[in-house]
């Protein structure tokens, strides 16, 4: 619960920032999106919320933007025969980021269309509750809460379907590899 207040806190305290400032161009992009390759799908897990993922950038200028990052998604997880004998576990876990990214524009020959790149700072947590099994076995596996610095790039495309609405799709590493979504510019 903590972790969605302190997400909650600096979308918040971004938001506020933002609307301070005042400039007659279209300098903030909202982005919304829903992840198409769920980081954690090497561990054989089954979605109970798909990855979501949204994030607010300023463009600083046409090339540059600052933004901040938040994601969220839910999986739960089993393993069986861990000692080689019927032993069986069965864990959920919530994971949320939380963070700050640059981003670099690069508009293309078409006037619609950019393509964009950059690096997310941050911190990831993971909530893990053993649904069933032991407490040596989720000892042995290391299932147990986690909080961590992250750092990682991305890559992504968009396109405007008009001066504010616009779809996207980009690669990175978060709570999905890959995701889709809807962007907005705005004041």
């Amino acid at each position: 619960m903590k972790k969605h207040i302190l997400f909650a806190l600096l979308f918040c305290l971004l938001a506020g920032v933002a609307s301070g400032q005042k400039n007659p161009v279209k300098n903030y992009d909202a982005k919304l999106g829903i992840g198409i390759f769920p980081t954690f799908l090497k561990d054989d897990t089954k979605l109970n919320v798909l990855p979501i993922t949204a994030s607010i950038d300023y463009r600083l200028n046409k090339k540059f933007s600052l933004g901040i990052y938040g994601g969220y998604s839910k999986s739960t997880a089993s393993k069986q025969d861990i000692f080689g004998d019927s032993n069986f576990i069965q864990w959920s876990n919530q994971f949320t980021a939380v963070g700050l990214r640059g981003t670099i524009h690069h508009q293309t020959a078409y006037e619609n269309w950019e393509v964009y790149g950059g690096m997310t700072l941050g911190m990831a947590f993971s909530d893990i509750s053993i649904l069933d099994g032991t407490k040596e076995t989720a000892e042995y596996l290391k299932l147990e809460d986690q909080s961590e610095f992250i750092y990682t790039a991305f890559l992504g495309t968009r396109f405007h379907l008009s001066d504010q609405l616009g779809v996207f799709a980009e690669l990175g590493f978060l709570t999905s590899l890959a995701n889709i979504g809807v962007s907005y510019r705005f004041n």
